[in-house]
């Protein structure tokens, strides 16, 4: 049963990949002009601007996923924090992997490379999470995806107050992949950050191309 249901997510995901465009609205710096000739560009995800669903906070809204799951599994929704802590590390957690799956690629195209343990670059793409949809478990009409929009800052490293571009990604879904069955709002929502660098990154290379 889950092959069948892995080879079923799996068609589903390539569609999404293969057609897969967002909102994106620059505010500032589109012609990326202040990347000319840099070779480095270190990445960080910041989630302080976060909220979920009707205007949660994240603490508010993880500790009633905690303590459904607790309801279900005595332990369960402990361990379901732990986790949510542990994604959203710099080092190793599944949110930056997922933003850079792509984005790395991209990156090289423009002859940059780029990520979160890149040191001495002269610029730091900040992504902020912000209005979170969290959607629903399951597959198919049984689901709903996750979204997410992002607000992507460049800043000096050595000035952050001086943002050198900006940019709004706007409902960046995030659904289930290929045969990736975690249908947890964790499951859901790392995807959402890698359909991010994607379309971050495809942004970038157009505009590099264009020059």
């Amino acid at each position: 049963m889950k092959k069948v249901i892995a080879v079923i997510v799996f068609a589903i995901s390539i569609n999404i990949i293969g057609g897969y465009s967002q909102t994106i609205r620059w505010s500032k710096g589109k012609d990326l002009e202040f990347l000319k000739g840099e070779k480095l560009l270190k990445v960080v995800i910041l989630y302080d601007s976060m909220t979920f669903d009707n205007g949660k906070k994240e603490m508010e809204y993880q500790s009633e996923v905690a303590k459904a799951y607790n309801a279900e599994v005595p332990g369960k929704g402990d361990k379901y924090l732990e986790r949510w802590e542990r994604e959203k590390m710099m080092d190793g957690g599944v949110f930056i992997d997922r933003w850079m799956k792509d984005f790395t690629g991209s990156m090289k195209k423009m002859h940059i490379k780029a990520g979160p343990k890149v040191e001495g670059a002269k610029y730091i793409l900040k992504v902020y999470p912000l209005t979170v949809t969290t959607g629903k478990a399951g597959i198919v009409v049984r689901g709903a995806p996750a979204y997410s929009d992002f607000r992507i800052e460049f800043v000096e490293a050595a000035n952050p107050n001086k943002v050198a571009g900006s940019v709004f990604l706007y409902q960046v879904m995030g659904t289930l992949v290929g045969n990736d069955l975690d249908f947890s709002f964790i499951g859901r929502f790392k995807n959402c950050f890698w359909f991010g660098g994607i379309t971050l990154g495809r942004e970038m290379i157009k505009i590099y191309k264009g020059k």
